[in-house]
């Protein structure tokens, strides 16, 4: 029955919801090219985009969802349990007596970030309004996201991933010390023609086979350091 009804949640999820979002574009573009009397010339545009978002939302909540031996889907939540300690980040030098290992986010993705950002915002304001609706907006808005990502990252430095002697440390689990935490994977996970790099984390009260956390590594500095890391502190205790 929980097969049937997590089945049925992903089939929504991945397919259903991105169709009505190719639909809901397609009208809004459609509505507002018609009130502002933009140029019709390049509605295309507007498809290709509301097609590309679809797709978007289409692989973004596909990647939630993992594969179970029986072949049903599971997704992954990367939500509080009570037996985990709430020691933050600021805390863990006070908490632990051992150096910290810490893997932060690299700052070149965000300088291009940055520059992704403007450079959208600025080509979304030329090309208006001689160019589709959903083009002109998609573009601002992108440029919007990509730009907030850049500065959030170049002024937030707290590390994504923090080891030591006593247990692991992230942004969402918080603190586990090793005597909780089963094993730990790094998986390549394909999306349409790209890899993603995701670090899964066990722990001994949640499942053997349901990772607690996938920690997304594709913009963290020295990744291939990760896991020989977790498994030379892992064996100490």
């Amino acid at each position: 029955m929980n097969n049937n009804k997590n089945n049925n949640k992903r089939v929504l999820e991945v397919y259903v919801l991105p169709i009505l979002v190719i639909i809901f574009l397609i009208a809004i573009s459609t509505v507002f090219s018609k009130y502002l009397n933009l140029n019709k010339s390049d509605s295309s545009f507007d498809f290709f985009i509301a097609l590309g978002v679809g797709l978007f939302f289409h692989f973004w909540k596909k990647i939630n969802w993992i594969s179970l031996p029986d072949g049903s889907h599971l997704k992954v939540k990367n939500s509080n349990n009570n037996h985990k300690s709430s020691i933050g980040y600021k805390q863990l030098d006070l908490k632990t007596s051992n150096s910290n290992i810490e893997f932060r986010n690299s700052l070149d993705s965000k300088v291009v970030s940055l520059i992704c950002g403007f450079i959208a915002i600025i080509a979304g304001i030329y090309i208006f309004p001689n160019s589709g609706f959903l083009l002109t907006i998609s573009l601002i808005s992108v440029g919007i996201l990509v730009l907030h990502q850049g500065i959030n990252g170049l002024l937030n430095r707290t590390p994504e991933l923090v080891l030591n002697n006593e247990g692991i440390w992230t942004k969402e689990l918080n603190f586990e010390p090793w005597k909780r935490v089963i094993k730990t994977s790094v998986v390549k996970q394909k999306i349409r023609y790209n890899y993603s790099t995701y670090l899964e984390i066990y722990l001994c009260d949640y499942s053997n086979e349901i990772p607690k956390q996938r920690l997304n590594l594709d913009d963290i500095k020295n990744k291939e350091q990760i896991k020989t890391t977790i498994d030379k502190l892992n064996k100490k205790n």
